[in-house]
């Protein structure tokens, strides 16, 4: 029998579409309209099968938007199907069953283009959201085949399989985590279909481009990769490195971009500028009920420390917004309160804290910090 997917050596003799291919992903040459009847009676010859409902069921019982691995004797339950977020446009399906169904999946599989349309489309993609043209489409493989086969596909393919009961543990990957409600989950790792198939197309680049791309080319087998009969060919490893960890400023930032705090002024200077400015407040209270003592000059002193820093406050925050504008040019610096984003750098242990947050809420600290911010 010769490869299936060899156009050239299953051209007809009659002329019309031109050659016939069957593939999972080359439409066929244009059919003209009036020659749609006869399509499935010709993908049918160049497949060189019988019509057999079960093989359809079969097919289409094991195709889905995430597949877990390819079908075995222990695990019949492998498939997923999961719509689109958002839309209301039919997922993408992928074959996954034994390999001597893989010339019905074909058919069923086959892009058909048909002259003043816009998308070549598969008889799947027919049934699954059907347009003008899907009566017709489907008259064409019931009379190249038959209205059983078509009854099977149309009822496997629209059943819901959006869970997976069991899976043996030695055939596939699995992580165990902790139940809410006791016990353990087991988790089996699962992507989507579309993106395994599609990461030659969207990451390899084509040959002749320049890319900076690690690839090796490794040719396991040349038949399918126990996976769907829709991906074969050689294996290509794919080399990627993790990008660098962000600084811990940049990481800050990038935060506040996404609506998350504003970083805080911390260091170990600014800290002991904030141990001096307790220490002021809190022999001013003590000699306010008759302890220690505390002047004019020290009075003073304190109110030109609580200006320092918070024009130290306020020069952080505008070179934050810099830096935050540098990667995002429209980003608008949220209310901050200067007094809690002071607190919240401060470098000390909970006791120090509960001080300074007496001392800035001082009134004169708070006095002094809205002279300057208004």
């Amino acid at each position: 029998m010769p490869d299936v997917e060899n156009a050239d050596a299953l051209s007809p003799e009659k002329k019309g579409a031109g050659k016939i291919t069957l593939s999972f992903s080359v439409p066929s040459d244009p059919f003209q309209r009036d020659q749609i009847p006869e399509i499935y009676a010709k993908l049918r010859e160049a497949a060189g099968i019988a019509d057999n409902p079960s093989a359809f069921a079969e097919v289409c019982k094991n195709s889905g938007t995430h597949i877990l691995k390819l079908l075995n004797p222990k695990a019949e339950d492998h498939i997923l199907r999961f719509p689109i977020a958002g839309s209301n446009q039919a997922p993408k399906f992928f074959p996954s069953m034994n390999a001597r169904f893989g010339k019905f999946a074909k058919i069923l599989y086959q892009p058909v283009a048909i002259e003043g349309t816009e998308e070549a489309r598969s008889l799947l993609e027919h049934v699954m959201q059907p347009d003008g043209l899907s009566p017709e489409i489907e008259a064409s493989f019931v009379a190249a085949f038959s209205k059983e086969s078509l009854e099977a596909i149309c009822e496997k393919l629209k059943e819901e399989r959006t869970g997976v009961a069991t899976l043996p543990a030695q055939n596939f990957p699995i992580v165990y985590a902790p139940d809410p409600d006791g016990g353990e989950l087991q988790l089996t790792p699962i992507s989507p279909m579309q993106s395994y198939n599609g990461f030659k197309a969207e990451v390899i680049p084509k040959k002749g481009v320049k890319e900076p791309i690690r690839l090796m080319r490794q040719d396991v087998s040349s038949k399918m990769q126990n996976i769907s009969v829709a991906i074969g060919g050689p294996r290509v490893r794919f080399y990627g490195s993790v990008p660098p960890a962000m600084m811990r400023d940049e990481a800050a930032l990038l935060r506040m971009i996404k609506g998350g705090p504003v970083p805080a002024p911390s260091s170990y200077e600014l800290s002991d500028r904030l141990d001096h400015l307790v220490k002021l407040h809190t022999a001013r209270a003590e000699h306010a009920n008759g302890k220690g003592y505390f002047n004019a000059e020290m009075e003073h002193g304190m109110r030109r420390l609580i200006s320092w820093i918070i024009d130290e406050a306020i020069t952080w925050l505008d070179e934050t917004l810099d830096a935050a504008r540098e990667m995002e040019p429209d980003f608008e610096m949220p209310q901050t309160d200067i007094g809690l984003l002071l607190l919240n750098g401060y470098r000390r242990e909970k006791v120090a804290r509960e001080r300074l947050r007496a001392a800035l809420g001082d009134q004169t600290f708070r006095k002094i910090l809205k002279q300057k911010v208004t």
